[in-house]
């Protein structure tokens, strides 16, 4: 997977029905960013 300018190996799954959203998985994913979820504009991350 590549996001950004980091690429790296992340493991992969998927529903086998279409009524389930996609999702980003913490296991690869959340452990190498900073994430930060924004609710509106005046929250910001650090």
């Amino acid at each position: 997977m590549k996001i950004g300018g980091k690429l790296f190996d992340a493991r992969i799954a998927w529903a086998l029905i279409e009524e389930v959203p996609l999702l980003l998985g913490r296991t690869d994913v959340f452990n190498l960013f900073s994430i930060c979820f924004k609710k509106n504009k005046t929250t910001f991350c650090d």
